[in-house]
C-alpha cells in the first residue's frame, strides 16, 4: 500500500506575496486513478511539482507512507510527466529512453511492436511531433516500476488513437497497484478516473466520485467540465428521474435506448 497525506499545505514562490496553494489538505491510501481539476493558474501543476519534491512547501507537509518528503535524500519512486514532454524524454531516441528502463533488448522490441511504436523507436526526438513525444513519454512512464505516477495535461496534442492508448495504460495501472494523479480538465478522461479533486483559489474545493463532483461543478463553479452534464441535468428536470452524472455520450444514448424498451 502507498499513502499520500497532504496537511495544511501552502505555497508561494520566493519573492512573491501571492499564495498559489493555501491550507490545502488531502489524502489517499489506496492505488487508484485520481483527477486534478481547476481553472488555469489554480495550482494543479504546482501541486504536482510539490509532490515530486522539486518545490518545497512554504507551510504544511507532504507525507509518503507517514514520512515527510523532506527527509528523503533521494526522492522515492515517483514518476512525473510534465506538460512539456521534452523535459521527460532524455533521448536521443525513444529506444534509448526505454532501454534505460528495460535492459533486455528483446523485451524492448516486444513493447514497441505491441504498442505500434516500432516505426518511431529509432527516430531522433526532435524529428517527432509534439503529440508523438507526449505519447511516447506517457508510454515510457508507465513502464517504470513506480507506484506513484503524476501526469500533467496528458491529453494535449493526442489524437483519438493516442487517447485510447492513454486510457488503456490507465486501466492497466489499476491492476498494477499504481496510484496515478492526472491534472486535466479534459472531460474525455473523466470516465477513466475513480476520484476527482477540484482546486479553487488554491484550496481543496471538491472531492469525490466523478459523478458527484461533476454534478456539483456544473452548479457551483465557472469550470464547465462536461457538456453532457447539462443534458443529463435537463433530462432529470423534465422526467423527474435520477441518472448517473458521469456518462459518455454513448452511455447516455444507451441509457435512453434502454428506457424506451420498457
Amino acid at each position: 500500500m502507498f499513502t499520500i497525506s497532504i496537511n495544511d499545505l501552502s505555497f508561494r514562490y520566493p519573492g512573491t506575496k501571492k499564495y498559489i496553494l493555501k491550507s490545502f489538505s488531502w489524502e489517499t491510501d489506496e492505488p487508484r486513478t485520481i483527477g486534478l481539476l481547476g481553472t488555469n493558474g489554480c495550482g494543479k501543476t504546482t501541486l504536482l511539482r510539490l509532490l515530486t519534491g522539486s518545490l518545497t512547501p512554504t507551510q504544511g507537509s507532504i507525507l509518503y507512507n507517514n514520512q515527510d518528503i523532506k527527509k528523503f535524500k533521494r526522492r522515492i519512486n515517483i514518476v512525473y510527466v510534465p506538460e512539456n514532454a521534452r523535459l521527460f524524454l532524455i533521448g536521443p531516441t525513444p529506444r534509448k529512453d526505454l532501454n534505460r528502463i528495460i535492459k533486455e533488448q528483446k523485451n524492448v522490441e516486444v513493447l514497441f511492436r505491441q504498442y505500434n511504436f516500432a516505426n518511431l523507436a529509432d527516430k531522433k526526438l526532435y524529428h517527432l511531433s509534439e503529440g508523438q513525444r507526449r505519447l511516447l513519454a506517457i508510454f515510457i512512464a508507465f513502464q517504470l516500476p513506480s507506484k506513484l505516477l503524476l501526469l500533467d495535461e496528458p491529453t494535449i496534442g493526442l489524437d483519438t488513437k493516442g487517447r485510447e492508448l492513454l486510457f488503456h495504460l490507465l486501466d492497466q495501472a489499476k491492476h498494477q497497484g499504481k496510484l496515478v494523479l492526472v491534472s486535466s480538465n479534459d472531460s474525455r478522461i473523466f470516465p477513466k478516473l475513480e476520484e476527482l479533486v477540484v482546486i479553487r483559489d488554491g484550496s481543496l474545493f471538491l472531492q469525490g466520485s466523478p459523478r458527484e463532483v461533476l454534478y456539483e461543478l456544473e452548479k457551483s463553479t465557472e469550470l464547465i467540465p462536461n457538456q453532457i452534464v447539462r443534458l443529463i441535468s435537463w433530462f432529470e428536470e423534465e422526467t423527474g428521474q435520477k441518472i448517473p452524472h458521469c456518462l459518455t455520450s454513448e452511455e447516455f444514448n444507451q441509457f435512453l435506448q434502454n428506457r424506451r424498451s420498457f
